[in-house]
């Protein structure tokens, strides 16, 4: 056993390079190479398989289209100006909900669940007005006299 600075020989190992061998290697004095996978595309052509190549434009000449996104669709302007007058006003809010639901299945826009959820806003929104003005409208009803402004009492 020898000692280089510091470090052991454990024993049993040759020095030279050569008297070592691995199952699956070439032996010594063989010369390497690249492996070889096939042959490169012609200009223009799309790899065989997996993404294209950075640097290289999509089937449409945009360059997302590489990365496999694209820009989203418009959502339709109707549906987002139903879904604020769905809290603002209701009835406009529906009625415009109404409108901008058909919109989106004629024009394939982006927008039918915003269309949707102001519909549905819209609904229970103006039913909670309702029932409170009906609410009201009991209430005075049966107590004239609590209401501000009555003569009975």
């Amino acid at each position: 056993m020898s000692d280089h600075a510091g470090w052991q020989d454990p024993g049993g190992v040759d020095d030279e390079p050569a008297a070592r061998t691995s199952p699956g290697l070439p032996g010594p004095g063989a010369t390497w190479s690249a492996p070889v996978y096939g042959q490169q595309p012609p200009y223009g052509q799309q790899p065989p398989y997996g993404l294209q190549p950075w640097g290289q434009q999509g089937p449409q000449g945009l360059p997302w289209a590489t990365l496999g996104w694209a820009p989203q669709r418009k959502t339709s302007t109707t549906a987002i100006w139903a879904l604020i007058l769905a809290i603002v006003f209701p009835p406009v809010g529906l009625i415009l909900g109404l409108v901008a639901r058909s919109q989106v299945r004629r024009t394939g826009e982006d927008g039918a669940g915003v269309a949707k959820a102001a519909i549905i806003i819209s609904i229970v929104y103006f039913a909670f007005i309702i029932l409170f003005v009906v609410f009201v409208g009991v209430v005075a009803s049966t107590h004239p006299s609590q209401v501000p402004g009555s003569t009975t009492g």
